[in-house]
């Protein structure tokens, strides 16, 4: 589902993705967070590896020591399952419905609210990450007066409709 929703960063990315900035904010951070996924399987694929080679020289403590075992195993990886479990529910969450922009936001915020500690620390880091599209447009507008092109994540945008305006206002 995570990969899915983020794609392998080929041109599929941008029929997913559309012009949402804040959408592609997100799937950037999924992406680095799987990276680090990626990374403890290598690990434990290396100290699999290790403890079925034989190794005359190393006491079989040591060797004992090294070895991967299945309850070393799902120690390793219970913290990462539910890391990943999170990230394939905020997938479910964004992409059956393709919200974006603000309303990406608040569905990551609304599960902010989370009681488990690790659980929320990751939900608050991808938002936050997620944000940066949003808060660099709202600065911009803000501080500078720009709005930049229309894309879908901004709610405010610019128009060349010149209508009158009534005085009035």
């Amino acid at each position: 589902r995570i990969v899915r929703l983020c794609g392998d960063g080929r041109e599929s990315q941008h029929y997913l993705l559309g012009t949402s900035k804040t959408l592609t904010a997100l799937c950037s951070a999924l992406r680095e967070e799987l990276a680090e996924y990626y990374r403890l399987i290598a690990i434990l694929e290396s100290q699999a590896a290790l403890g079925t080679s034989s190794i005359q020289d190393v006491d079989d403590t040591e060797i004992e020591e090294q070895r991967l075992s299945l309850r070393r195993l799902a120690v390793w990886t219970m913290e990462p399952k539910e890391r990943l479990k999170c990230m394939a529910a905020v997938c479910d969450a964004v992409r059956p419905n393709h919200v974006r922009g603000g309303a990406l936001l608040s569905v990551l915020d609304a599960r902010t609210k989370h009681g488990d500690p690790a659980t929320r620390s990751l939900l608050v880091s991808l938002t936050t990450r997620a944000a940066q599209p949003m808060f660099i447009a709202l600065k911009n507008w803000i501080l500078a007066g720009e709005l930049g092109k229309r894309d879908e994540d901004f709610f405010i945008f610019s128009t060349t409709n010149t209508e009158k305006v009534d005085s009035s206002y």
